[in-house]
């Protein structure tokens, strides 16, 4: 029904922030410039994808939920 499709679409949509921008917008994940990827090597990728990603808080219920998403 139109009524559970909305509300499944509202949850997945709160699920999707809370696991994704929640651990890649916080402070202390590093942004960087378009040109630094430019020429960049495998280690180099590997190095900029830690450095933009942080942890941030959860509880048991929503990091099982999440897939640990919350731990990177």
């Amino acid at each position: 029904t139109l009524a559970a499709n909305v509300t499944a679409n509202l949850l997945r949509n709160l699920w999707v922030y809370v696991n994704i921008i929640c651990g890649h917008i916080p402070d202390g994940a590093e942004t960087f410039d378009p040109a630094v990827l430019e020429g960049e090597t495998k280690g180099e990728w590997y190095l900029r994808q830690m450095l933009g990603a942080a942890n941030f808080k959860a509880g048991p219920l929503l990091a099982f939920s999440g897939g640990h998403l919350c731990y990177q």
